[in-house]
């Protein structure tokens, strides 16, 4: 345990300052927009793509892999989301609806990479997969992180 984490965070020292604050920023951005959203006539939906959005119109990367990141960093911010929320409905569904959640994630895990891998298929591996890509896999996990809140949301109204 103590050694899992000791290299745990030599790993968080090793990653540039810089890289630490931008992906805070983007789970900071999505979380802000996920509390206004609540007004929002499509809800929390309007938050898909806010910080990559944010990050493309500041153009501080304007190369390929810069514009992927923006992409990239908003989707750990909802993985991160989406995986809070598994895990908690996974520890309050009975066993026989939880064996079916673990059965849809990993049904949606294939699904996900599947769809996004076809824009490296389609653009030839080109520049745009890249861009195309992170931008898919970020929308695939937001969509899915808001699916199991929805389910979160119902289990405590249910008492589950």
């Amino acid at each position: 345990m103590i050694r899992t984490l000791g290299l745990g965070l030599l790993l968080l020292l090793a990653v540039p300052a810089g890289v630490q604050a931008e992906a805070s920023d983007a789970a900071a951005v999505v979380s802000r927009c996920l509390e206004k959203a609540e007004n929002e006539p499509l809800g929390a939906r309007t938050c898909i793509d806010t910080y990559a959005n944010a990050c493309l119109d500041e153009g501080r990367d304007p190369s390929t892999s810069g514009e992927a990141g923006c992409y990239r960093r908003e989707a750990e911010a909802w993985d991160a989301r989406l995986n809070a929320d598994y895990k908690a409905l996974m520890a309050r569904l009975p066993k026989e609806k939880a064996a079916k959640l673990r059965e849809s994630e990993r049904a949606w895990i294939e699904a996900r990479k599947t769809t996004c891998g076809f824009y490296s298929a389609f653009h030839d591996g080109g520049s745009m997969a890249q861009i195309m890509s992170a931008a898919c896999y970020n929308r695939h996990t937001a969509e899915r992180a808001l699916f199991l809140k929805g389910f979160m949301d119902n289990a405590a109204d249910a008492g589950q």
